[in-house]
């Protein structure tokens, strides 16, 4: 803005100037008029034509003309100079404004990915609660289906065989264990008897449980890293293969 005000004040230092040299020349012409009269500049005869006159005129401001052509000119060059010094300016703003822009979005950025990462964090916890409470259901409610073995048996009375699926300890990785050693047992068994049937005491208890694992299953996809190796540990897909066999071979509940 101080930029702005010098230039302009040195434009009207040009015209003051203009306005100077032509009092000088104004006053210098009137001098010579009034010491040797009007003839000394201008020489008036009978019958002196309008072209000539003008002609007279003409060479007599010739010099003020080409003065005021030269003041015009500074003035726009000073005009022209100040046009380009206040797009430099305006250049300038654009630049420190994208810079500002630049600035505000690589901060709403990083602020979105804050709340993202918070979002992440709180829902990773909700996961990791739905985890621990299916787990802890899945534990309560084995032992009750796990007290009723499965049976395999074929049409002779004393062909009945019984897969355990009880356990001693019933944690999530120990009822895993059990569920995948149960599964074996009836594969190994089912291949010397292809003619007997597998039967499911408690066949709406493995409903239970299988609802248990589909919803950890879902939950899994959103769990932290800790939940992770818990049922990794605990082989969970083994174990969801083995119920889901069960499940698909058992005829009916007795």
């Amino acid at each position: 803005m101080e930029v702005v005000d010098r230039d302009e004040g040195k434009a009207f230092s040009w015209v003051r100037i203009g306005f100077f040299f032509t009092a000088i020349y104004f006053g210098a012409v009137g001098w010579v008029i009034l010491r040797s009269g009007p003839e000394s500049l201008v020489q008036i005869k009978s019958g002196l034509q309008l072209n000539e006159f003008a002609n007279a005129m003409a060479g007599m401001f010739a010099p003020l003309a080409f003065l005021w052509l030269f003041i015009a000119t500074m003035v726009q060059s000073q005009e022209l100079a100040l046009q380009r010094r206040e797009l430099k300016l305006t250049r300038r703003e654009f630049e420190l404004n994208r810079d500002v822009a630049k600035g505000q979005a690589e901060e709403a950025q990083k602020t979105a990915k804050f709340i993202g990462e918070q979002t992440k964090i709180m829902a990773t916890g909700e996961y990791d609660k739905l985890i621990d409470a299916q787990i802890e259901g899945f534990e309560r409610m084995y032992p009750a289906v796990g007290s009723r073995a499965l049976i395999f048996r074929g049409k002779e009375a004393d062909s009945s065989m019984f897969i355990k699926l009880s356990t001693n300890s019933y944690t999530f990785p120990a009822i895993s264990e059990r569920v995948w050693s149960a599964s074996n047992e009836y594969r190994t068994a089912k291949q010397k008897f292809p003619d007997r049937k597998l039967y499911c005491q408690t066949p709406d208890g493995f409903k239970v449980l299988k609802q248990m694992l589909d919803r950890m299953s879902e939950a899994r996809e959103g769990a932290s890293p800790r939940h992770l190796e818990i049922l990794r540990l605990a082989a969970f897909d083994v174990l969801v293969h083995s119920l889901d066999f069960i499940m698909s071979e058992c005829e009916r509940g007795e």
